[in-house]
């Protein structure tokens, strides 16, 4: 019996679209929002819960933010909204619709306008929604701080209440500056990597976190003019992202780091600038 060509492709279509919207977004969502996204001032950190329905390619929901030690005690909460564009499995923006809580001194509620440039991540452990907040219309933050990043992560239970820890909202925050700087590209025929670590130039309190294909292999360590020593075991044709994620800036910003690569034969002496904005990224390619 003939099978209609024009039959098996309608059906592969729904089956697409079908396995398109199975990234449901529905449910629980906790995490942090920071504020002062262009660090004029102090950053300041907010428990972040979020509840979402989607339904097609509409995204309805609210939020409240509370403080970081009382995470059941909400200040504020909004009602947002979104629409999935042509090929998106997740909304860029969520628009505030409106305020249904405010515990705060009178303006400060009202500052907040839309989740924007939002991100997805998912692993066999975890489930995340990052990106940035804006004030008031606008596309940047405003000259006074307002304005941040956010993120979220999905909760097995509407019940729970996520504890976070510091190496989660440091994972959290690495991906959203995951990947905007890379410096350099490295062909390696060796799988052992020795790296070593320094402060460059003027010792000022630099720290940072190392990051291989977003595991984590040094955390919030203090940089100085004695090497951090990281050695890699690696396989054979494969290609690796390594990124310098700035703990902080130091007292000189940005935070910079002379980084040296020894790979057998290749040897390299790299200057590596990091920011709040940016990971400094070179990638690596082992080949036999």
């Amino acid at each position: 019996m003939k099978v209609n060509k024009l039959f098996i492709l309608v059906l592969l279509f729904t089956f697409l679209q079908q396995d398109i919207f199975a990234q449901n977004l529905t449910g629980n969502w906790q995490g942090i929002f920071n504020t002062d996204m262009d660090f004029r001032g102090s950053r300041r950190s907010f428990f972040l819960n979020m509840t979402l329905i989607q339904q097609g390619k509409k995204i309805e929901g609210n939020f409240s933010n509370a403080p970081l030690d009382f995470p059941s005690l909400p200040q504020v909460a909004y009602t947002i909204s979104g629409k999935l564009k042509k090929k998106e499995i997740i909304p860029n923006n969520l628009i505030l619709n409106r305020i249904i809580k405010n515990n705060l001194r009178q303006g400060v509620a009202e500052v907040f306008w839309q989740f924007d440039d939002i991100r997805y991540y998912k692993n066999d452990t975890i489930e995340v929604l990052y990106g940035k907040w804006l004030p008031n219309g606008s596309r940047t933050p405003r000259s006074d701080g307002a304005g941040g990043t956010f993120w979220v992560r999905k909760m097995p239970t509407t019940d729970t209440v996520l504890k976070i820890s510091e190496s989660e909202n440091s994972f959290a925050t690495y991906l959203q500056r995951k990947n905007n700087s890379t410096i350099d590209s490295f062909t390696c025929n060796t799988t052992t990597i020795n790296i070593e670590l320094y402060d460059n130039g003027t010792i000022d309190g630099d720290s940072v976190s190392v990051y291989l294909n977003d595991n984590i292999v040094l955390q919030n360590k203090l940089l100085t003019a004695i090497p951090t020593k990281i050695q890699l075991q690696l396989e054979k044709n494969k290609t690796y992202t390594l990124s310098l994620f700035a703990e902080n800036l130091g007292k000189i910003p940005p935070n910079t780091a002379l980084l040296k690569i020894d790979a057998g034969e290749f040897k390299k002496e790299i200057f590596l600038s990091s920011t709040y904005q940016k990971n400094a990224t070179i990638i690596l390619k082992i080949k036999e």
